[in-house]
């Protein structure tokens, strides 16, 4: 995760109305699959809903192992290979309320220990 370094996407979260930050490294690294267990190409494919998933959320969860990201949903009905399945965007909330953007990827299923922070239903 970037602290410092050229900033390839801003967005404005949909829950709490917070400066979310992609950095250029980071967006290489999940592409690339540097730091994660496989690469997610599906940040360039698939960009348009990594940027609906930030902006208006299905679902914000705490992720369930570290207080300090959360987890962002968005129901996909996709076409190709991401059919039926959640985008799912994971930010790290730096101390100063920031969210950095730090891995991104397609899902069938949330994640049954995170906690409910927020839902569009509620």
């Amino acid at each position: 995760m970037s602290l410092f370094g050229k900033i390839f996407a801003t967005f404005i979260e949909g829950w709490k109305k917070r400066k979310a930050i992609l950095y250029q490294s980071d967006y290489e690294a999940i592409k690339n699959g540097e730091g994660h267990s496989i690469p997610h190409p599906e940040i360039e494919t698939d960009f348009h809903i990594v940027k609906e998933t930030i902006e208006s959320p299905h679902q914000v969860n705490q992720n369930a192992e570290n207080n300090n990201k959360e987890c962002y949903y968005k129901w996909f009905s996709g076409t190709g290979n991401y059919q039926n399945c959640h985008m799912k965007v994971i930010m790290k909330v730096t101390r100063n309320g920031k969210m950095i953007v730090v891995s991104t990827y397609f899902t069938k299923y949330i994640t049954s220990d995170e906690k409910l922070l927020w839902s569009y239903n509620q």
